[in-house]
């Protein structure tokens, strides 16, 4: 029986060409460049074995299954193997495959390699010592073996001082792998390649528990998008899809509330070739927002506590940014953009760029498949697109739910804040003729305008509308509102019959600096509410003439604070002092 796969017989000429050119095999050009190689600096163990998942899907396997074997105890590995059911390889292709730069797939665009430095690095980067084990069709078990130690030691120096990798040799797979693989396969007719990493020393979280919810994690996120390809299993348990959006049913925690991610709609970015036809192609985006709390177990409670977040939480830290994937394949966050950088409320806008490998000259993947950087035309795609201008609409939309969210805790369990509870014991401290005036005026005009502009901005209709503004104002004499007005005053009055209306607008600088800036308190909030109150009493008790004058005070006033919030934003202020939550409090965790 032969193997006839793609893949099998690119192996075959590319070792054919190795031996035409009489290569002598040499492992590197000295011992400290294999110990330089242990420090190519993976986030991770994760990251580390996901380059040799990414070897076994991109050999046709259609699963990969991380094992462990220990020397006393289960709860401490001593090595790892990493064990797909792909096309595997032949003894000679085994020698080639452990040296740096072994690669038949160099430059390849169509998979996930291109270097060939992934499978020798990501080994040496977790332990001291690593051997690969294949059998292709046809053919029997062969094994290449790398040791460090026995490199240090001059035992694989040949007489010219070049480090040699030694031959394949017939092989039997470790009991604990056969063991792996008579779980699912018969051990006698199975074929493919075994990755076995012994003498650990740098590996995560050193007890398999903690190893083995890690790599779950990670693993679900990073191939989240490519999983019905190959099934990856972790000591047994099946890694299950994590869509870093939370935009994909049946992906873990996508359903582990009631509450889920509002999709955004997508937007494919054409990338045209450069004129010598090369770097073209199609960015896919994907983006969604996560409602306030969303990372919380119990949405009633502040998230100041560990016990109170849910996994959707380290999820959503741990990919805090621009989501990049290549082919699929989660590569890096990018927590900066030449726009932007994400602070910690940015956990709620969620977005991810899916380029194509034939774009990689534009995002410069580094070798070890963990950084990429975009290059000035490809942001500038972006940004054109819309994908700045729709991470700023998601902010401010957070930014709302936020101060929605503040203001109900901050209120009483009635609704009512404690500002507008003052108001109403003060009023009979007013004059017996203005409180008259004030508990008996009718004029729904303004009532109505309310009603019709939420109608005009689609936020309900006007029969909606107006039926809720009326239950909401029910028995209160004092109301404070929060809308979106660009270019009007800081606030605003109206008279919904006998309740005076106090409107702050939010798109007014003096909302952020002043009124919802990080630092000010529910304190300082209900004295600036209190004496905008008291101004709008006045307003609405006062002749048409005193209105129409405290309205251009008003918008004299509004105009003089926009310039000077805004200098002392750019003066005083940390630009990116956004309003943090106490939900934040959590992101030192």
């Amino acid at each position: 029986m032969t193997n006839s796969s793609p893949g099998f017989t690119a192996q075959e000429a590319y070792v054919d060409t190795l031996s035409k050119e009489k290569f002598p095999f040499s492992l590197a050009v000295g011992a400290a460049f294999v110990r330089g190689m242990r420090e190519i600096g993976y986030k991770s163990t994760a990251t580390a074995l996901c380059e040799l998942i990414d070897n076994s899907e991109q050999a046709g396997a259609t699963r990969a299954d991380i094992v462990f074997g220990y020397d006393r105890s289960d709860k401490k590995p001593a090595r790892l193997a990493v064990i797909d059911d792909g096309h595997g390889m032949s003894s000679r292709m085994l020698r080639a495959a452990v040296l740096w730069g072994g690669t038949h797939r160099e430059n390849d665009r169509n998979g996930f390699g291109r270097f060939g430095y992934g499978l020798p690095s990501a080994c040496v980067s977790q332990g001291r010592s690593f051997t690969v084990f294949s059998r292709p069709a046809g053919a029997g078990w062969a094994s290449v073996t790398v040791d460090l130690d026995e490199i240090a030691a001059g035992r694989y120096t040949n007489e010219h001082g070049l480090i040699v990798v030694p031959k394949a040799v017939k092989a039997t797979l470790p009991d604990f792998v056969a063991e792996a693989i008579g779980e699912h396969s018969d051990p006698d007719t199975f074929t493919g390649t075994v990755v076995l990493i012994d003498k650990l020393d740098k590996i995560d979280r050193r007890t398999t528990s903690k190893i083995v919810d890690v790599l779950l994690t990670q693993f679900g996120v990073i191939y989240h998008k490519i999983s019905e390809r190959c099934q990856i299993t972790v000591n047994g348990r099946i890694v299950e899809p994590i869509d870093p959006l939370f935009l994909t049913p049946g992906c873990r925690w996508y359903d582990f509330d009631e509450d889920r991610a509002v999709p955004i709609p997508p937007i494919d970015v054409k990338v045209k070739p450069k004129e010598d036809g090369t770097s073209g192609g199609v960015i896919h985006v994907r983006l969604s927002y996560l409602p306030y709390g969303f990372q919380l177990i119990d949405k009633s409670k502040k998230g100041t506590s560990s016990a109170n977040l849910s996994p959707r939480f380290h999820v959503m830290r741990d990919y805090n940014g621009v989501i990049v994937c290549r082919n699929g394949r989660v590569i890096e966050v990018k927590n900066s953009t030449p726009w932007t950088s994400f602070q910690n409320n940015d956990r709620h806008v969620r977005v991810e760029i899916d380029f194509p490998a034939t774009l990689d000259d534009e995002f410069a993947v580094n070798t070890s498949k963990q950084r990429v950087d975009l290059s000035e035309r490809m942001w500038n795609h972006l940004r054109e697109a819309g994908v700045e201008q729709a991470i700023a609409q998601l902010r401010r939309l957070y930014k709302e739910n936020q101060q929605e969210a503040t203001l109900k805790d901050e209120a009483a369990a009635d609704g009512r804040l404690p500002s507008e509870w003052v108001m109403e014991d003060v009023k009979r401290d007013l004059p017996p003729g203005d409180l008259e005036r004030l508990v008996s005026r009718q004029d729904d005009s303004d009532l109505l305008k309310e009603a019709k502009r939420q109608d005009a901005h689609g936020v309900v209709p006007f029969d909606v509308a107006l039926s809720s503004l009326k239950s909401s104002l029910e028995g209160k004499s004092y109301k404070l509102g929060h809308r979106d007005v660009p270019g009007d005053p800081f606030f605003s009055v109206e008279s919904f019959g006998p309740t005076t209306m106090l409107w702050l607008n939010t798109s007014h600088p003096w909302y952020q600096t002043v009124y919802f800036h990080p630092e000010a308190t529910p304190q300082t909030r209900r004295a600036w509410e209190l004496t905008l109150f008291v101004i709008a009493e006045r307003i609405v008790l006062g002749t048409k003439e005193h209105a129409a004058f405290y309205r251009a005070e008003i918008k004299r006033w509004s105009e003089r604070l926009e310039t000077a919030c805004t200098t002392m934003t750019e003066r005083y202020f940390d630009p990116a002092g956004v309003v943090e939550s106490a939900e934040t409090a959590e992101q030192n965790l």
